[in-house]
């Protein structure tokens, strides 16, 4: 191992997530789940002084009360320790990036990405590459370095599941929602536009900034309106989309209506099989960014949902939906009176807001990109 670089005796230093202690024979053993270096010693104050960075702590804390002769080769094994990353800085790290932003979310773009390829390798190679990943020089098993990453995700996400009920619950105490309100009015996947009298819910920046899938933090029956458009088609069918539909039904009062908008993909299928490349200029048009040298099932295909990349994830399609699939859904999760609609064409004024949606209005000679479902609790 190279000689180790020492930092600064201020750095808050903690034990990385992904970091596996073992005992053999005597010895402990520290690598990470991300690496094949590893730190050994056979000295049993050393778990004393690794204990210390179970939470944040500065290397003199976690030397205080050894003797000076010994501190040393401490100081230097917990320089090896952070040269193979089983201890990360924990406030120079987030002085470095900011809380939200680009790196956070290249980050996750990269792990999603990486889980793919890493399953598509071991894949391809079968028993050698579980043979060769733990017979290296200094390496773990596959096994291991597989348990480690599972359990730094698992504590990442058990970290933001601690953390969700305070952050609804200020949120809703801002909005004046503290207090188990009733004949509420929920607009879903609101994105920059605010519905006055209407409770506008999306991911952050929101008037009220939640993950669909977490569940509505209301009480049963507490809503008289839902509406939701072009935010269904993100979610994985049928697992999310049953999930967070049976949550909207139990949060209606009973004769409580859903709005339902999302792509109409019969059109599409229509607009494929007629060669009808008006309809798919026309949606390139609307949608700015969407790509123009692609063939007509490339373009089908793609806003149906088939194949999304993992890193997009609430931003790509998940699956498409035509009247039937779409009324067979909400029957499942317990709707009835399922109708189809028109654009801005509710039979109640309440739901006669389809321009909230900035895609909703989209059209190809008069004809609407869009599927408009209302149904009843």
């Amino acid at each position: 191992m190279a000689e180790p670089v020492h930092g600064n005796d201020s750095d808050l230093l903690l034990i990385a997530p992904d970091a596996i202690i073992r005992f053999i024979s005597g010895r402990m053993f520290v690598h990470t789940g991300s690496g094949s270096r590893f730190y050994s010693s056979d000295d049993a104050a050393m778990v004393t002084v690794l204990a210390h960075f179970s939470r944040p702590a500065t290397v003199l804390q976690a030397l205080a009360g050894q003797p000076d002769t010994h501190q040393p080769q401490y100081r230097d094994a917990i320089a090896q320790l952070r040269q193979i990353g089983a201890l990360v800085p924990t406030a120079t790290q987030r002085d470095a990036y900011p809380v939200e932003g680009p790196p956070v979310d290249s980050q996750l773009a990269l792990l999603a990405d990486g889980i793919q390829r890493i399953g598509g390798g071991l894949s391809a190679m079968g028993p050698y590459a579980r043979q060769k990943l733990g017979t290296r020089p200094g390496s773990v098993s596959l096994t291991q370095r597989l348990t480690a990453l599972v359990a730094g995700v698992t504590a990442l996400e058990a970290e933001l599941t601690v953390m969700r009920p305070d952050f609804i619950a200020s949120q809703l105490q801002n909005l004046g929602l503290a207090n188990k309100p009733r004949g509420l009015k929920l607009h879903l996947g609101s994105g920059a536009t605010r519905l006055p009298g209407w409770v506008n819910i999306d991911a952050h920046p929101a008037e009220l900034s939640l993950d669909l899938r977490w569940g509505l933090p209301f009480e049963p029956q507490s809503a008289d309106y839902v509406f939701m458009s072009h935010v269904f088609e993100h979610l994985y069918y049928p697992e999310e989309s049953s999930s967070v539909l049976r949550d909207i039904h139990r949060v209606l009062s009973p004769g409580g209506r859903l709005r339902l908008i999302v792509p109409d993909i019969e059109l599409c299928i229509q607009a494929y099989s007629k060669n009808d490349a008006a309809f798919i200029a026309n949606r390139q048009h609307t949608w700015a960014w969407w790509p123009t040298a692609t063939t007509r099932l490339e373009d089908f295909l793609a806003y149906a949902g088939a194949g999304p990349r993992a890193s997009h994830f609430l931003e790509g399609h998940k699956f498409g939906y035509d009247f039937e699939t779409l009324a067979h859904a909400l029957t499942q999760a317990g709707f009835s009176d399922i109708q189809r609609s028109t654009y801005m064409g509710s039979q109640d004024p309440v739901l006669q807001v389809d321009t909230a949606s900035s895609v909703a209005g989209a059209q190809s000679n008069g004809q609407y990109y869009s599927l408009f479902v209302e149904a009843r609790k």
